[in-house]
């Protein structure tokens, strides 16, 4: 998690709105609610439908993210070979769903996005070719 580092014509800018742990911009995923992307990413990854809801009930950010590391919870299967295609899923449902983030994306134009804060894998490296693109 960390707000979003945008890199673009010798000028850098942050971009709080795309923290997944920014609740400003609720958002309906699989048919139910969420606070923030870190919120329905960490509930994807378990089987258990209670869990689940446990996590969607939570308000606290920093407490939802140890929920997501708990292994306590049958994991949904072969988890880390979906997990990024998750992710995505998730932030671009969010963005869909609120003009005001399509147009802070938008204003990003061929900007670098970076997540500094967050660890190596989603952070500065790692993820970016797992992503799908738009070369167009």
């Amino acid at each position: 998690g960390g707000p979003a580092h945008v890199s673009q014509q010798a000028k850098n800018r942050i971009i709080d709105e795309f923290d997944n742990f920014d609740t400003s911009y609720p958002f309906k995923y699989r048919g139910k609610t969420w606070l923030s992307a870190e919120q329905a990413y960490q509930a994807a990854k378990f089987v258990d439908p209670h869990y689940q809801r446990k996590i969607r009930k939570e308000n606290n950010p920093r407490v939802i993210w140890a929920m997501g590391q708990s292994r306590q919870h049958a994991m949904v299967p072969l988890w880390n070979q979906i997990r990024v295609l998750v992710m995505y899923e998730i932030n671009k449902t969010r963005i869909d769903q609120h003009q005001q983030l399509q147009r802070l994306l938008q204003s990003t134009g061929d900007g670098v996005i970076t997540f500094p804060g967050s660890d190596e894998f989603w952070g500065t490296g790692g993820v970016s070719d797992k992503f799908p693109h738009n070369d167009s």
